[in-house]
């Protein structure tokens, strides 16, 4: 499948499986919104993790989840997300497709781990 084992499986062991992901982190309207575009669609759904670092304050980045990269970055420029406000504008510094929605959920919280952010200063920022 192209995935790596090792980081699925501590993932796993670290973070378990959840069985509703919108249950359990809820979703943000513009989150709900692009979403929704890509899900009545007929065009292939990925999942993407991203990693934003804010151009005033280059020591600032912002871990997000969505289905819409270019309307994602668009919500934080404009000041429509109240996480990124403060440090707009934001340029993206990386992000990481999954076709499964989970996958690209638990990575998005493993990198907002302690462990997870030393991982992506080290490879990423």
């Amino acid at each position: 499948m192209g995935s790596n084992p090792t980081l699925s499986t501590s993932l796993r062991k670290a973070y378990g499986w959840q069985a509703s992901i919108r249950k359990a982190y809820g979703w943000q309207a513009s989150i709900r919104k692009a979403y929704g575009e890509y899900r009545n669609s007929s065009e292939f759904i990925m999942f993407y993790v991203y990693i934003l670092k804010s151009i005033p304050n280059p020591d600032r980045q912002y871990v997000g989840f969505t289905a819409n990269l270019e309307r994602r970055l668009e919500v934080h420029n404009s000041g429509e997300s109240y996480h990124t406000l403060r440090y707009k504008p934001w340029s993206m510094e990386v992000y990481f497709a999954f076709k499964e929605e989970t996958r690209a959920v638990e990575f998005e919280k493993y990198l907002k781990s302690g462990s997870g952010r030393t991982f992506a200063k080290r490879h990423f920022l």
